[in-house]
Formats: C-alpha cells, structure tokens, sequence
C-alpha cells in the first residue's frame, strides 16, 4: 500500500494531522459544554437569584406601601401596594416555573402574602377609621408577617445564591479538568509526532546511512564490494537498493576480470621475460658461433693464400699440397658442422621469438578486454550518478512534503538535509571512483602500447633471426661448394693431372666464394647484434609489463572480492 516514500510521508503527515484535527475537535467539544453550562447557569441561577431578588423586594415594598398609607392616610399608596402584590405574584410564578423545587415554599409564601395583603388592608382601614391605637395593635402583627414572609424569601435567595455557588465551582472544576485533558491530549500528540517522525526517519536513514558507509569505503579504494543493503520496504529505497546491489555484483564481477586478466597478464610477462632471456643466450651462442665461422674463414683465407702462392710449386710438392688440401678439408667439414650446429639455434631462436610473439598478442587481446571492461565500469559510474539525481529529487520531494507539514514536519526537514547531503557526498564519491577508473584504464592503455610495441619488436626479431637462419644456409650451400671443389682440388692432386691455370683458376673461384661466406658471416652477425639489442628491449618491455601488472593487482587487491 505504502511502496513509496511520498506515500509514507503523505501517511504520516496525514496521521498527524489527524491526531491534531481529533484533538481540536475534542478541545471544541468541551469548549461547547462549558458553554452550554455557564449558559445554563446563567439562564437558571442567575435569573432565579435575579426573581429572588425582586420577590423580596416586591415583599417589601408590599409592607412599605401599607406602612406608608397608615402613616399618612393617604390611599393613593394602596394601588401602589397592589401593583407590588401583583409584580410579586409574576416573579413568584417565573421562578416556580424556572426552579420546580422551590414550587412547594413560594406557594406557602403565596398565601402568607395573600393573607399580609389583605391583613394590610384591614389595618390601614383601622388607621384611617379607628385612629393610631387600634391601628398600631394590628401594625404589630402585620410587621410579624411580613418578616416571616421575608425571611422565608431570603432563605430561598440564599439556597439559589448556594447552588450559584455549587455551580460555579462544579464549572471551575469541569474547567480544569477539561484544560489537563487538553494538556495531556497535546501532549499525547506531540509524543506520537515524535515517534512517528523517528519512525519515518529511521525508515529512509537506515538504509542511506548503509549507503553512505559502502561509498566511503570505496571512496578510500578499500571498499567491500561483497556488501548488499537489504531493504524491507517497497518504496523507492528498495529500487534503489536493488539498482545498487546489481551495480556492486557487476562491479565485483569486472573487478574479479580485471584481477584475473591481471595475473594471466604477470604470468605472460614473466613467460615473456624468461622467453626473451633464453632467446638472448641462444643469439649469444649463435654469435659465438659466427665469431668461431668468421675465425675458421680466416684461417680459410690464409690457407687460400697459402695455396696461391704455392701453386707454382704443386708439380713439385705435389704430396704436401694433398696433405694441405686434406687438412682444408677437415677444416671445412668443422666450419660446416659449425654452421650446421648455428642453424639448429637460430631456429630454435625464431621457434621461441614466434611462441613470445603469440604471447605478445594474447596479452594485446587480454589488455584490450580490460580496457572494455573499465568501459563497463565507466557506464556503471554514470548509473551512479543517476542514482545520486534521483536522490537529490527524493530529497526535494522531502523538503516540499515537510515544508507543507509546518512544524510537526521539522524532523522531515532534517532528513531530507540528510538525503541531499548523502546526494552530494555520493556524487563526489562515483567522481573519485570515475577518477580511480580512468586511471586504470590509463595503466590499462600504456599496457596495450607496451605490449604492441613488444609485439613489433618480436616481429622484427623474427624476420631477423629468419634473415640469420637465411644466411647460416646460404653459409652451409657455400661450404659445401668449397667442400666438393676442394675434394676436386685433392683428386686432382692426387692424379696430378690439373694445369697451374686451372688450380689457380679454381683457387680464385675458392677466395671469392670465401669472401662471399666471410661477407654474409659480418651480415649475420650484425643481425645478431640487432637482435640482441631487440631481445634487450623485450626484456625491459616484459619487466615493465610485469611492474604494470604488479601494480594494476595492488589496486584490485584494495577491494574485497566473493572469492576471497
């Protein structure tokens, strides 16, 4: 029913109002009694004591009137004396009617004034027909009767002033019970105010204050991204719990990509390193060898030499060119296994440059799904900010719902402060978390370009150990072409059958083709120079690689991950 915060505040506010709108109209309900009853008492004992009043002085005015007419003789005062009477006779009726319980009294009254009328009468007649003496014998009597009737009219003034009384104090009562009931119902309502507020604010704070705690941490780059926030509600905090748990389950997963990548990355480098350090000892064997070829073509050459100077002495020492010719062939068959041996290590070099060139691009391939991956990360970051608008809106949407609350919405106020801080502190929390992530993909991109420049570097090493191989076998071709013509040389001093031009011609054909083998020896091995210098880079390409990687797990190191 209540999925959403609007609609828990909008119930809140709504409760409390209630409570104040039930607490008013209970307030107006005693203000109406007591109104009612002080108009009650105005109407019955105020106007009773106000009747009370005037029967007595109707009472005495009554007796004054007959007084006056004995005294002076003058029965202008008797019609005066009756209009009292009568007066007396109204009130006395009013009263009844206003005050049933007094009926019983104010008719015996009645008829004592009946009986002090017509009494009066008869005395101002004795006054007048009879003179003073009999006159003040009845005067007597009369004043007997009138005190009577007068003090039972005091005694009834003064049971209607008691019971003003009795009333007024049960109205003051009434008054100040009525005003704790008030005072309790007022406090009543602010307590559930309070827990209401403490309520709501417990149920939108709980969970931004787990928020608030998980974006901190990643703030800090020590985050553990194996942290949920559980929700009970179903308002928009548990969407956005929910869009929050979704977004650290895929950040967990990247993060675990990336710390996985990173070591298949530290591994290669380390293959990649230790594959450059054996391609380095077999260029340093091969040029070993080329420098021993190079020494045995030397030696080549002298011989050569040797022979063209001794060609003119061949008739003569026949035996010892034979003996010359046989060692020049030891000789070359030493240089050929040399070469042989040299080919062997190059291709075994270009065997390990094309298993590091793969190396090279399975780490490109792996690097570059990094830097996708960090993509991702980037997209998550602004799924974040959105989270922090929508935050920013609910916290709006709060200080409009307490602003229209008055006063009993000052705690709502606070907590929507909150919210737009928790907003602000969460925006500037993705902004570090989007700073972290550029720099990796910064690490992640000079990675890349390492490694493709290592890439290039093991190509050209390639195509320079497949030149060295090239040339190791045009080196063997040439060896062999000087091993056959050799063995020519030898039949042909054995069978002493050859002119002096055709040897000399043949040694000749031997200098050049030792001098081509000589030249291509010097080519091979400032390809092997090359090389080495190549295989250098590569080593120090691999170490940085190494570092990189080494540095990229220290950071992912920094947050906690499912596996561990």
């Amino acid at each position: 029913m209540f999925n959403t915060i609007q609609k828990k505040l909008i119930a809140g506010f709504s409760l409390i109002l209630l409570i104040l709108i039930s607490s008013t109209a209970y307030n107006q309900k005693i203000y109406n009694d007591d109104k009612m009853h002080i108009m009650e008492i105005k109407e019955k004992a105020i106007v009773s004591f106000i009747y009370a009043t005037e029967i007595k002085n109707n009472v005495i005015q009554v007796g004054q009137f007959f007084t006056d007419v004995s005294a002076t003789k003058n029965t202008a005062h008797l019609k005066e004396a009756e209009e009292q009477y009568n007066l007396y006779k109204s009130n006395s009726k009013e009263l009844s009617s206003i005050n049933p319980e007094y009926k019983k009294q104010l008719d015996e009254i009645n008829i004592e004034l009946d009986n002090l009328y017509f009494y009066g009468k008869e005395m101002t007649d004795m006054y007048i027909t009879n003179g003073h003496e009999n006159g003040n014998i009845m005067m007597d009597e009369f004043d007997k009767m009138a005190d009577n009737i007068n003090s039972k009219v005091s005694d009834i003034q003064k049971k209607i002033e008691s019971s003003l009384n009795d009333d007024l104090m049960t109205l003051q009562m009434h008054l100040e019970m009525n005003q704790k009931i008030s005072i309790y119902l007022a406090a009543i309502n602010v307590v559930l105010s309070i827990i209401i507020d403490v309520l709501l604010s417990r149920v939108i704070t709980k969970p931004i204050l787990n928020f608030l705690n998980i974006f901190k941490d990643l703030e800090n780059g020590e985050g553990d991204l194996t942290r949920r926030i559980y929700v009970k509600t179903k308002d928009e905090m548990l969407k956005l719990a929910m869009s929050f748990n979704n977004f650290m389950e895929s950040l967990e997963k990247m993060v675990l990509n990336i710390k996985i990548n990173s070591d298949i990355i530290s591994k290669g480098s380390i293959l990649l390193n230790e594959g450059g350090i054996q391609a380095a000892q077999s260029i340093n064997l091969i040029k070993n060898n080329t420098n021993r070829t190079a020494e045995d073509t030397q030696k080549i050459n002298i011989a050569i030499n040797q022979i063209t100077d001794s060609i003119f002495m061949i008739a003569q020492s026949s035996q010892t060119f034979a003996s010359d010719a046989q060692n020049i062939n030891i000789e070359i068959d030493s240089i050929n296994n040399l070469t042989q041996e040299g080919e062997q290590k190059a291709l075994s070099a270009k065997l390990e440059m094309e298993k590091t060139k793969e190396i090279s691009l399975n780490t490109i391939d792996i690097t570059e799904k990094l830097g996708s991956q960090a993509d991702e990360i980037g997209k998550i970051i602004d799924t974040i900010k959105s989270i922090t608008v929508q935050t920013h809106l609910l916290a709006l949407n709060a200080s409009i719902e307490a602003a229209r609350a008055g006063q009993s919405g000052k705690a709502f106020g606070v907590v929507a402060d909150e919210i737009r801080n928790l907003a602000e502190s969460n925006n500037k929390s993705a902004e570090n978390i989007e700073n972290i992530i550029l720099n990796i993909q910064d690490m992640i991109k000079q990675t890349t370009e390492a490694t493709s420049e290592v890439g290039e570097n093991i190509e050209k090493g390639s195509v320079m150990v497949e030149n060295v191989h090239t040339q190791l076998q045009n080196i063997i071709n040439k060896v062999s072409n000087i091993n056959d013509k050799v063995q020519n040389i030898v039949a042909t001093a054995e069978e002493q059958s050859a002119s002096t031009e055709e040897l000399s011609a043949t040694m000749e054909a031997i200098k050049e083709s030792n001098m081509t083998i000589t030249a291509s020896m010097q080519e091979a091995a400032a390809s092997i120079s090359e090389q080495n210098v190549t295989i250098s880079n590569l080593s120090v390409i691999a170490s940085d690689l190494n570092t990189s990687s080494e540095q990229l797990k220290g950071l992912i190191c920094k947050f906690k991950l499912q596996e561990e």
